[in-house]
């Protein structure tokens, strides 16, 4: 309901009392210039005519007009993005109307501009006692259908924002049977929506799309902006709810030129599409763009205006998008902004037990555990103070201390924290839900440490159908499940298979990220592991050289892949006979690896275990026996005797003894 339409017939109102109470015919131009710059959109100039009009106004003889001006002046407030300001003026203007006792139809218009600033400042149950306010004014005027099809038709969206979606069915068959009992009333524009809105709980999806699709070519047929950005924007929400990140995409990115057309860059209304658009392009793995987004806001955008938790919300998500994009320095700055904005502003909000778990994250891939553990213990003891241990925000900081567990070697507690993680899932989404990938993953990935290749096979084809499932075969997160493929294969000794997986990782990276990126070398890193069984050193050599290039231009990069590249590199040159060069990037990778697991760890024992194959390739049989002796007993420590690399191992120190029969 709330519009720039004028309430009250303000001129004719000056010249009555300019003739009865002396007024001062100078508030007629003031309120004819401060309407003509609202309408110019120069807000400043409006506001500036307004208070001048205010301040010739005496309260006592023309409260009508005072009350107008007000209404006006908190417009002015509300399109500069000052929510506040608008807010303290508009209640201004409630006060003086509420003693007149005149029109109900107007003062149930400056209720639904507060409910509108409630919206914006996502304080959804305020929201929702003035909608209710409003509906109870127009329902005892009796006089009003239109407006209260519309009350009736906006309040069912704060239901849905406080999770009571029965009562904003009913709210919308409310305002749907008003609409058809009155179609006179209505614009064709306007009955159209109404429809749409309703046919989400009468019908099925695919018909309240059809619905809103068609409301949309109406408005964008009689050239009705402001009506086609809140089609576009509806279409929009409920395609993302159905998963349809694309076209929920084109609904939002079409939306938004006409919002920020009437409000400006700041404005929340623009920032909640914008936030909107970037978790939209981070579901579909475009982080670049999605961080433009959020950067987008906080560049321009003024502190004091942002509603409630939104800065440390939009800090959060910037963080995010970094992590993704392995911009992990400028990720912890981010992170550590919200977390304090967080714990100033709300201690008991959930998002920050978010900050905890990325943050977390970030430690674990810098192979800091000790600060890593703190972060993720943090985060569920966050949660737990309202939730209990099966809540499903508990899921992800527990898959994290699985990964530490896994870290410091201890394999069985990280199996346990990814299959405690797995029940999460399932408890609160169900056996087909989209979270189960991850899971299933790291659970295979133990199983890999293990020894044990087909569990671990079955477990990542359980994730890699799951995620092709739920986000499609073209997501850039898609990568990481083929490289997986690749690596399991290449255990197993299926080298032609592991390569197919590892050249559509590679391939997938390239398209979305770059040549050069990151996500390239980490998962090139296979291919060269597989070259060098396939008995192809050249090649390796080639892609592992490329890998080390790139993260030594990015200090940032996660280590554990560094490390490989470094040690399968050597073991390449090993093969190629560069026995210089492989001591050189053996030793590299050895460094990194005791760095993040210490000397007692089977990623470092593996290292070993291409030192005593570069050792044993230079005849130097003594040091080679020593060093494949150090790489199994660290291996004997984690494994049994029927684990395929120690067994590899064992073979390996038989054939150096035979060159040295003292040993």
């Amino acid at each position: 309901m709330q519009d720039r339409t004028a309430k009250i017939d303000v001129p004719s109102l000056v010249e009555t009392l300019a003739k009865t109470e002396g007024l001062n015919h100078e508030v007629g131009s003031l309120y004819s210039e401060a309407l003509y710059a609202f309408e110019e959109k120069k807000y400043e100039e409006s506001l500036s005519h307004f208070q001048q009009m205010i301040s010739l106004l005496p309260s006592d003889k023309s409260p009508q007009i005072l009350s107008e001006a007000y209404r006006w002046a908190a417009n002015c407030h509300y399109y500069s993005s000052d929510l506040i300001k608008a807010m303290e003026l508009l209640d201004k203007a409630i006060k003086l109307y509420k003693s007149l006792i005149q029109d109900p139809n107007y003062l149930a218009s400056l209720y639904d501009f507060k409910a509108s600033i409630y919206n914006d400042q996502n304080n959804f149950q305020k929201a929702l006692n003035k909608y209710h306010k409003i509906i109870k004014i127009l329902e005892d005027s009796g006089n009003n259908a239109h407006d209260l099809a519309f009350a009736y038709s906006n309040i069912n969206f704060a239901y849905r924002k406080l999770g009571d979606f029965d009562q904003a069915g009913k709210s919308v068959m409310i305002s749907e049977s008003m609409v058809s009992a009155n179609k006179d009333i209505f614009s064709e524009g306007e009955k159209l929506l109404l429809n749409a809105r309703a046919s989400e709980f009468l019908n099925s999806i695919e018909e309240t799309k059809i619905k809103y699709k068609k409301a949309i070519s109406f408005y964008n047929n009689n050239s009705s902006s402001k009506w086609l950005a809140i089609g576009l924007s509806e279409l929009g929400n409920l395609l993302w709810a159905e998963k349809e990140f694309k076209v929920a995409l084109d609904c939002y990115e079409r939306s938004l030129p006409y919002f920020r057309a009437a409000y400006g860059d700041i404005h929340p209304k623009v920032i909640c599409i914008v936030r909107i658009i970037g978790s939209l392009h981070n579901q579909l793995g475009m982080y670049k763009e999605a961080l433009q987004d959020y950067e987008l806001i906080l560049n321009a955008s003024k502190e004091k205006f942002y509603p409630g938790a939104t800065l440390g919300e939009i800090l959060l998500d910037a963080g995010c998008s970094c992590m993704s994009l392995n911009q992990n320095q400028k990720a912890k700055e981010y992170l550590t902004k919200a977390l304090e904005f967080f714990l100033s502003a709300d201690p008991e909000n959930p998002n920050i037990s978010a900050c905890y778990s990325n943050l977390g994250d970030l430690f674990w891939i810098e192979g800091n555990c000790e600060k890593a553990q703190e972060m993720f213990e943090k985060a569920i003891a966050q949660i737990t103070k309202v939730h209990d241990e099966n809540h499903f925000l508990v899921a992800a900081p527990t898959l994290m201390m699985g990964n530490i567990h896994w870290q410091k070697g201890r394999y069985e507690d990280a199996l346990k924290a990814y299959e405690k993680t797995k029940e999460i899932y399932i408890v609160n989404d169900g056996e087909n839900s989209e979270y189960l990938d991850s899971a299933n993953l790291n659970i295979g990935f133990i199983y890999l440490e293990k020894g044990d290749y087909e569990s671990a096979l079955t477990y990542y084809q359980k994730s890699l159908e799951c995620f092709k499932t739920h986000c499609g075969e073209d997501h850039p997160g898609i990568s990481e499940k083929y490289y997986r493929m690749g690596e399991v294969l290449s255990r197993k000794g299926a080298l032609t298979k592991a390569l197919e997986f590892a050249i559509k990782a590679v391939r997938l990276d390239e398209q979305n990220f770059g040549k050069d990126n990151l996500e390239v070398a980490k998962h090139s890193t296979i291919l060269g592991y597989i070259y060098i069984h396939q008995q192809k050193p050249k090649e390796a050599i080639e892609v592992l050289e490329k890998c080390v290039a790139i993260f030594q231009q990015n200090p940032s990069a996660n280590e554990i892949y560094s490390s490989d590249a470094y040690s399968w590199l050597g073991h390449a040159q090993i093969k190629s006979k560069d026995y210089s060069q492989a001591l050189t990037n053996i030793l590299k990778g050895l460094e990194i690896k005791i760095k993040l697991y210490g000397e007692s760890h089977p990623e470092t024992a593996r290292v070993y275990y291409i030192l005593g194959l570069l050792q044993k390739a230079q005849e130097n049989y003594e040091e080679s026996f020593a060093t494949l002796e150090k790489s199994l007993s660290i291996m004997k420590k984690f494994f049994d005797d029927s684990h395929p690399e120690v067994a590899e191992y064992e073979a390996t120190m038989k054939s150096v003894k035979q060159k040295v029969p003292k040993l």
